[in-house]
């Protein structure tokens, strides 16, 4: 018997409602990051912890329980990324020593 879903375009045509929701999601979080609004961001946790879908509710919880360090990030001019990337770079450089 031959598999209907041979290749991975088949899999993610079978799933494309999903991921559609899935990059809907991650772009209201990113409208509510690029504007600086909490508003916007509230709005964002309020509306995928109730959303149905198991993998935005988890999501939006987590975002809910370390609401304070989300609002930092999202109003905040300052961002640690550079020290990360480049702790990020000493642990693959020590992995391969």
């Amino acid at each position: 018997m031959v598999s209907l879903l041979n290749t991975t375009a088949d899999i993610f045509l079978i799933n494309i409602p999903f991921f559609i929701k899935l990059t809907n999601a991650f772009a209201n979080l990113e409208i509510a990051r690029v504007k600086k609004s909490l508003s916007l961001l509230y709005l964002f946790i309020d509306r995928y912890k109730n959303s149905g879908i198991k993998e935005f509710a988890t999501f939006a919880s987590g975002l809910d329980k370390d609401v304070d360090a989300v609002e930092n990030a999202v109003a905040s001019d300052l961002s640690n990324g550079f020290v990360e990337g480049t702790n990020t770079k000493t642990v693959i450089c020590q992995a391969h020593v």
